[in-house]
């Protein structure tokens, strides 16, 4: 109950600078989440079935910091708190470099998988085994309904959280 009475709160006000909750030796800390169209525009919503970008601002705190194995991780929550989908360089990897105060990470995504729904985002960065930052409810995604098949239909958001693109024919 208590982490979706947080969720309820408009975490997109919240300044991540001032955040209490971190966990991590804090040589980079998470600034900014900023939500984009394909075009970089800003955008407070997301459309089920477009493509959109995600930005992570990281701020340098130790301007020695370098490392050769950052995992930057975002990852999607219902409104329960489940973790249903992860955005990691973990699993991407990706080159990062160190020369700026602030650091940016764009996570793309070719076709918004979500279901109608609020989405909570939490963020975790880390150097092999060692949390730099973590923190819970960083943000709050919305998505909208959308013709994810393009069919001119549109899914019921009680039919799950997840839409995939698939194929179906008949076989003799």
């Amino acid at each position: 109950i208590s982490y979706y009475q947080k969720g309820n709160v408009d975490l997109q006000r919240i300044n991540l600078l001032e955040r209490q909750d971190r966990k991590g030796s804090g040589d980079l800390i998470l600034s900014d989440v900023i939500c984009k169209d394909v075009s970089g525009k800003m955008v407070s919503r997301l459309i089920m079935g477009d493509s959109f970008k995600i930005e992570l601002k990281l701020l340098k705190q130790n301007i020695n910091y370098t490392t050769h194995n950052l995992n930057v991780t975002l990852a999607f929550n219902d409104n329960y708190g489940t973790r249903i989908l992860i955005l990691s360089t973990l699993y991407k990897p990706t080159p990062i470099n160190f020369d700026r105060d602030v650091i940016s990470v764009e996570f793309s995504i070719d076709k918004c998988p979500l279901n109608v729904g609020t989405y909570g985002l939490a963020f975790y960065c880390a150097d092999n085994l060692s949390v730099i930052d973590w923190i819970d409810n960083v943000a709050k995604v919305d998505i909208e309904e959308g013709d994810f098949y393009g069919t001119g239909k549109v899914n019921s958001k009680n039919l799950g959280q997840f839409l995939i693109d698939y194929d179906v024919k008949q076989i003799y």
